[in-house]
């Protein structure tokens, strides 16, 4: 079933799970997580919906990487409330969780809510990740917010993630959409690896 999701068979691993059931073998968490991301991918809230209720029933609604997973896939398919809803039923939040929500909104315009949330996750003393720093840096760029994306790159190179391509990239186009053109160009020059991404970052 992980096979298929990772080379883009998500409906044949939905027919996994079937065939799964047909035989009477039950799905665990990691069952659960890959076919939620199959859900994710294939946009199908309804089986999203369907598996969700199969979780609560046998009492995996209380795994962590079970609910992160449903609240990427609730805030991907658009239904922010329903993601935002478990999160905050979730007493034991992990930075897996936390980034979840916090890319669901951003990646939906709710830029402001994002950055909220991501100063109550360092609140709670949870270290962001890769995910977590690519999420509010884009929210930065999305409000040209230079003060608080120069705070968020400090914590980023005191954590050890200024060498990561993703975290580079994305502070480059940070820095060029708040209008400070000399920074990006020098996050740019720092990278160790450049890509596409990285050059037309710098150039837009």
């Amino acid at each position: 079933m992980s096979g298929y999701i990772q080379h883009g068979y998500d409906v044949e691993a939905i027919q996994v799970l079937e065939h799964m059931l047909d035989e009477s073998i039950q799905p665990n968490e990691v069952t659960y997580v890959c076919i939620l991301k199959a859900c994710t991918l294939l946009k199908d809230l309804i089986y999203g919906k369907l598996m969700h209720s199969n979780i609560a029933e046998e009492s995996f609604d209380s795994v962590l990487a079970v609910i992160s997973t449903l609240v990427f896939m609730y805030a991907k398919l658009g239904c922010l409330l329903d993601a935002y809803e478990l999160f905050n039923q979730t007493v034991e939040r992990d930075v897996v969780l936390w980034s979840a929500i916090i890319a669901g909104f951003s990646d939906l315009g709710y830029v402001e809510e994002a950055l909220k949330l991501y100063e109550e996750m360092c609140w709670n003393c949870v270290h962001p990740n890769e995910v977590t720093f690519a999420c509010v840096l884009k929210a930065c760029a999305s409000l040209a917010s230079m003060e608080q994306g120069k705070l968020i790159h400090t914590t980023i190179v005191k954590q050890g993630f200024d060498s990561d391509m993703i975290i580079g990239n994305t502070l480059v186009d940070m820095y060029s959409k708040c209008g400070s053109m000399a920074s990006s160009h020098c996050v740019f020059e720092s990278l160790h690896k450049r890509d596409l991404v990285s050059w037309s970052a710098l150039i837009e």
